[in-house]
């Protein structure tokens, strides 16, 4: 027996495989029988036999037609008909008995911009968040048209219906109900009606705030005592399924209220579940729809149920957004509450709309991941302005990322759009290009002073650097340490750097930076050992480590030494290989430490201070048994132990934070030597202030720049102080628009942010430069010249596949040798996909010869490449496994794919 749907799938089926016709219209009648008609160069008589015979108790017609001789019916066809993925000329039509407004094609787009409520099932907060939200736009000083569609079981309108008011008198003002019925028993003539009977206005400073916003609302009926037996009457006279026409009773409600209203917004509540009323503000009116599931099977199956309309209208350009309400209040509940919604919907989504561009299941720019409204009691009664008041003012994060949405899909105008057309794009990609100068390492960009004035970014929190006790400045890898360094090569930068943050220029002036340590030129260079020097130290004990790194410190302070002795003269004059001899003697360590004490004292003498300036320890030190470890513990006790000894000899060690953590385990007081460290971080306004930086520092006219001074610095340079994302939003609308593309929740502040962020959510200042160059670049080339924008989103996602996410991998390489084979080759191993399962992972890293798989994926996951997660317990079956996930900065550059992709 076939079933409903077997039956559309083989008869689909069995007509692909019948190429002899230009196309095909299937029709599934109310009684789930087909009608087949074809516009084909050839008799159908043999598919029509084989047709029937095979299908003979599901078909009606078959009927070859023309496109010229049955204009009617083709045009019937083609209005109402959907192409058949993959088939390329096969189309297919459902007739209705019910829901038709869920069919309907002809969109009514008012002047103001229509967003709709919309919720599956019941109890899930919508008409509460409808309110909060029109409250929240109206305290911006909006006019807010606020209708209520809920026409089963109105509500809406009786929460502003409290006792400060005359509450009947508000309960019996009439509603959408009210006027179709009105409008029919006046024979069709809008004339006799008066439209101001149909709503009321609510414009109280404790419920709208001081900025002359107001809220007009539109019950769905009036629902005072009085009219409560005729109610049901009523709805049973209200048709609201689409007619054409123009007479079409809600088009003229909605015509006729904005002409009189002039709201800036509408938002509609519309009922809950599968009805003619969600399909008609659906399909008719809405530009933006908030649909507010729970993470529960029945609000999935809903989602899953309504999606495929979603996607046609989001090639409508109807912005959809999912809500997850209310998110329960324990945290442990909200975990696997959310999780779960996560996990559905990022499947439902992949099944129904993605196609082959999955995004990251965790990226919240995403069309399947929700804004989550948690859990309020104070929703649960609301009786009176002022419990409205306080929910706002308890809730407002969630609803103002709400209203935010709407204001930021507000349709443009011409005139508005026009501006883009001006501006001199060539200058501006030419700025963003040259933004990253190629030079591949901060010691090769910051050559100079001039460099650092254009390029280098100051922050106030440097201070650090000048504080002579604070020796071990961590960080992750590319997080700007060698830039530091380079800095602080340059005394007279340096300098204005302190000031700049608020150090005494006193005892700026009295202090000198050597460095301690660089990269040699080459194997040969007898200024800094080679790496293979380090690999000959892998037995040394603690103290010869010390004395290995003093004899480094000696060969630095030449020109502050005076006395002669013998072992001044050995340190000077052996070949840098050969230093390592000296470290092991016997008794040399207090030779070692009296050639410190001397050069201490003459420093003292002179009221000056030496800071020994350390790099590239990571690269040049051998990780293999543990030598980099050992070595970095030593150079860290050595001026720990002696911070109070040499008082005028100070170190500043620039280290990997992984490196300090999991390989420096030979201190004894690694929590206090922590006492003198500090973390340089980025938080993303400041990433993006180096952005506009490098780009003002080229050409300040810039039009992006316009009405915008940063302020400057003879010797710092531009120093841009944008601290808030609606201050780097200006900037950011002009370069890559409003939002990315048709990604309803994508704007660009949050999406570059998510897909260039590592598993520790970290980002690095190289990584935004070159998303930025790179895009720009792309742009420059591409004959499509967007004119909303400067860069069109196509250029910046392709910036991030084929150029930084590929970098990211390459520097990995360079920075974790060790790793190196799993960045090259793990993607084959594991078939490419992420996320991938545990065993999957250890098995390939096991054949790698990591014989410990899981002290590797600690260290993949600490560098940022690796996020593990459970599958949540209501999804959860017995033979799944943990999984873990690359976020898009490595994706790409790994040869990885979404899972599901091809």
């Amino acid at each position: 027996m076939y079933s409903f749907n077997n039956t559309k799938n083989d008869i689909i089926a069995f007509v692909k495989n019948y190429g002899d016709f230009e196309k095909c219209y299937i029709v599934r009648n109310i009684y789930s029988r087909f009608a087949f008609y074809i516009i084909a160069p050839s008799s159908l008589e043999s598919f029509e036999v084989r047709l029937k015979e095979k299908f003979h108790e599901w078909v009606d017609t078959v009927q070859q037609i023309s496109e010229v001789e049955d204009k009617f019916i083709f045009n019937d066809l083609s209005s109402t008909s959907t192409l058949v993925e993959n088939s390329g000329k096969i189309f297919f039509s459902e007739r209705h008995v019910e829901n038709t407004n869920w069919y309907i094609k002809d969109a009514l787009r008012l002047s103001t911009p229509v967003t709709s409520f919309y919720s599956f099932k019941g109890g899930v907060g919508r008409t509460t968040t409808t309110i909060l939200t029109a409250l929240l736009l109206a305290r911006q000083g909006k006019k807010i048209l606020l209708i209520d569609f809920d026409l089963e079981a109105p509500g809406l309108a009786s929460l502003f219906a409290t006792q400060e008011d005359n509450a009947e008198q508000l309960l019996a003002v009439k509603g959408f109900v009210d006027f179709l019925i009105d409008y029919e028993a006046n024979k069709r003539d809008i004339s006799k009606l008066s439209i101001d009977d149909y709503y009321f206005v609510k414009n109280e400073q404790i419920l709208v705030g001081s900025n002359g916003g107001e809220l007009v609302i539109v019950p769905a009926i009036s629902t005072d005592s009085s009219s409560a037996d005729s109610y049901i009457d009523k709805l049973s006279k209200a048709n609201i399924k689409y007619g054409f026409g123009k007479d079409y009773i809600p088009d003229l409600f909605l015509k006729s209220l904005e002409t009189k209203v002039k709201p800036d917004y509408i938002l509609i509540d519309t009922r809950t579940g599968i009805n003619d009323v969600g399909g008609l503000v659906f399909n008719r009116y809405a530009q933006n729809i908030f649909l507010i599931f729970y993470g529960n099977q029945q609000n999935m199956f809903g989602l899953e149920s309504i999606l495929p309309e979603l996607k046609q209208l989001n090639e409508k350009d109807v912005k959809f957004y999912l809500v997850n309400s209310p998110v329960p209040q324990n945290p442990t509940d909200a975990k696997i509450e959310t999780d779960y919604y996560v996990e559905k919907s990022y499947e439902i989504f992949s099944k129904y709309f993605y196609g082959d561009n999955l995004p990251s299941q965790f990226d919240e720019t995403a069309d399947h991941y929700p804004i989550s409204i948690p859990f309020n009691p104070q929703a649960l009664i609301l009786n009176n302005y002022r419990r409205l008041g306080q929910l706002i003012e308890s809730s407002q994060n969630s609803y103002q990322q709400i209203a935010n949405l709407i204001v930021s899909n507000k349709i443009e105008t011409v005139d508005e759009k026009v501006g883009f057309k001006n501006i001199p794009n060539e200058k501006i990609l030419d700025s963003i290009i040259n933004i990253d100068r190629g030079l591949g390492t901060s010691e090769v960009e910051f050559r100079s002073e001039e460099d650092l004035k254009n390029y280098f970014y100051p922050r106030k929190d440097y201070k650090y650097i000048f504080e002579k006790d604070k020796f071990l400045i961590l960080g992750d890898k590319g997080v700007g340490k060698t830039a530091l360094f380079s800095v602080l090569s340059h005394q007279k930068y340096a300098k204005a750097l302190a000031e700049f943050c608020g150090v005494e220029t006193a005892e700026i002036e009295n202090t000198e930076w050597i460095i301690g340590l660089e990269k040699p030129v080459s194997a040969n260079s007898n200024k800094f050992p080679y790496k293979a020097n380090y690999e000959a130290t892998e037995h040394f004990s603690p103290s010869q480590f010390r004395n290995y790194w003093i004899i480094l410190l000696i060969r630095q302070l030449e020109k502050e030494l005076t006395s002669d002795s013998v072992l001044k003269n050995e340190i000077f004059t052996s070949p840098i290989k050969d230093i390592k001899d000296i470290a092991v003697r016997n008794n040399v360590g207090e030779d070692l430490y009296e050639i410190l004490n001397e050069v201490n004292s003459k420093l003292k003498e002179q009221n000056k201070t030496l800071i020994i300036v350390y790099d590239h320890l990571d690269a040049e030190l051998p990780s293999e048994n543990n030598i980099r470890g050992k070595l970095v513990s030593s150079l860290l006790t050595l001026f720990y132990d002696n911070l109070h000894r040499l008082s005028n000899i100070k170190a500043k060690i620039f280290l990997r934070n992984d490196i300090f953590n999991r390989e420096a385990n030979d201190i004894t007081d690694k929590v206090k030597i922590q006492n003198y460290s500090v973390k340089i971080e980025w938080q993303y306004n400041q990433l993006l202030n180096v952005i506009w930086k490098r780009i003002y520092e080229q050409n300040s006219s810039l039009s992006i720049f316009e009405g915008i001074l940063f302020p400057q610095n003879n010797i710092l340079g531009t120093i841009p102080n944008f601290s808030t994302e609606n201050e780097h939003k200006e900037i950011l609308d002009k370069i890559f628009g409003k939002n990315m593309g048709g990604n309803n929740k994508a704007y660009p502040y949050n999406w570059v942010r998510l897909h260039i962020e590592d598993t520790n959510s970290q980002i690095h200042p190289r990584t935004l430069i070159k998303l930025f160059a790179e895009s720009a670049r792309l742009q420059k080339d591409d004959k499509q010249q967007p004119n909303d924008r400067i860069i069109r989103s196509k250029n910046i996602e392709l910036a991030l596949q084929d150029s930084v996410s590929k970098h990211q991998v390459q520097e990995l390489g360079e920075e974790y040798p060790e790793l190196k084979n799993i960045f090259t080759e793990l993607s084959g191993k594991v078939g490419g996909r992420s996320p991938m399962n545990e065993n999957d992972l250890i098995n390939s890293l096991k054949s790698f010869g990591y014989n410990d798989p899981i002290d590797t994926i600690n260290k993949l996951k600490v560098i940022g490449l690796l996020k593990d997660y459970k599958p949540s317990p209501k999804t959860k079956t017995d033979n799944e496994e943990r999984r873990y996930h690359i976020p898009d900065l490595y994706l790409f550059g790994l040869n990885f794919t979404r899972k599901g992709t091809k």
